[in-house]
């Protein structure tokens, strides 16, 4: 190691040469007997793995550990660590953070807690944490617990945790395994909670299911203290560039089963009754190529009432939180104040000479005329 006992002028100090791992700070003492190294002001500590800034760092040779204090940042690929002291080791890339933040960019993952261990490149366990997924200081829902242990590309594992709507806690789960992948594979997605006036307070738990490279399953438990138990289904599959599907199916036994025509609220929906407690919302569209040249392409869209899209517009289901099937397919959804939801099949085969086409359409009335012609 080129060091000198005393440098106050801002240099670059390689502290070991087989990692290439490098030191810059204001101002650094090497005390030889102990093998320790005080660097102070705007140190940066930092490998091609990562970088770990902070305002302090003692740094003992002899076990790689390096005690850091004041501003701590480290940065080890797309996820940000941040905190107030703690300790790391430069070979292996494993600490603890004091007061700490951390930040998974893949899954948009915000953690606080009052100490947070790093385990390696992509392994984090986290005391007294605070999870989610919310931009900004007062998330909309957040996971509190005792203890989540998060390893990107396997699996994260939180105990005792509250699920809070603002800072109220709604669900308390002892244990809970869910995966943290980028990559698909199947199992428990991160829950959703939410509040509204009309539904009351709200809690979703997905599952995820990877049928194969070319298909996915998601199911939906959806739990609303005004309205009960919304089930869902979300299916897509994508077998070629000219072949796909998505379809959405959500049901519920509604505990308002028949709308209040003397409430406001209820006829700004719609100025129609509503006398169902069966309620649901068919949603999909497909793209595939079929045998003897024929290409075929189907809309579905059948809801059970007229004020459906309207209730369920938004949170953690609804019409606005489908997936773009514009985008996904270049054909429109209709529009959520549309008097008729349209489904469509056609068929066509094109040749040299020739095209021929097929197509169907039906549109339903959600207001549900007897007499509708």
């Amino acid at each position: 190691m080129a060091l000198s006992a005393q440098d106050s002028v801002r240099e670059r100090f390689i502290i070991d040469p087989e990692a290439d791992v490098s030191l810059e700070s204001i101002s650094y003492k090497y005390m030889v007997k102990d093998e320790l190294g005080i660097a102070t002001g705007d140190v940066v500590l930092s490998s091609d793995a990562y970088t770990l800034s902070a305002q302090k760092a003692e740094i003992n040779y002899k076990t790689k550990m390096a005690v850091v204090s004041g501003s701590i940042l480290l940065k080890t690929g797309d996820d940000t660590l941040m905190g107030e002291s703690g300790t790391f080791n430069y070979l292996d890339k494993t600490g603890v953070i004091n007061g700490a933040s951390l930040f998974i960019e893949d899954f948009n993952f915000y953690f606080s807690g009052d100490r947070i261990e790093k385990f390696g490149d992509d392994s984090y366990l986290v005391h007294d944490f605070k999870l989610t997924t919310c931009d900004g200081d007062k998330p909309e829902w957040s996971i509190t617990g005792s203890e989540i242990n998060v390893t990107v590309e396997g699996y994260g594992r939180l105990r005792n945790a509250a699920f809070r709507v603002k800072d109220i806690p709604i669900v308390y789960v002892p244990y809970l395994l869910f995966p943290a992948k980028t990559k698909r594979a199947s199992g428990l997605l991160i829950p959703q909670a939410g509040y509204s006036s009309r539904n009351g307070a709200e809690l979703e738990v997905p599952f995820f299911w990877a049928i194969s490279d070319s298909m996915d399953m998601t199911f939906y438990e959806r739990y609303m203290t005004e309205r009960g138990l919304m089930q869902g289904l979300e299916f897509r599959y994508a077998t070629g560039k000219a072949s796909k599907g998505f379809f959405n199916f959500d049901i519920l036994s509604d505990r308002i089963d028949t709308k209040d025509m003397n409430d406001h609220d209820q006829l700004e929906l719609s100025p129609y009754q509503r006398t169902n407690s069966g309620r649901y919302w068919l949603l999909g569209r497909m793209d595939q190529e079929l045998p003897a040249g024929i290409s075929a392409r189907l809309d579905a869209d059948v809801v059970s009432d007229q004020d459906y899209q309207r209730e369920f517009k938004s949170n953690l289901t609804g019409f606005n939180t489908r997936p773009d099937y514009e985008a996904e397919f270049n054909r429109p959804l209709e529009e959520m104040t549309s008097p008729f939801r349209t489904s469509r099949l056609r068929l066509e085969r094109d040749g040299e000479n020739h095209s021929l086409q097929a197509a169907s359409t039906f549109y339903q009335r959600p207001e549900g005329f007897i007499n509708d012609t």
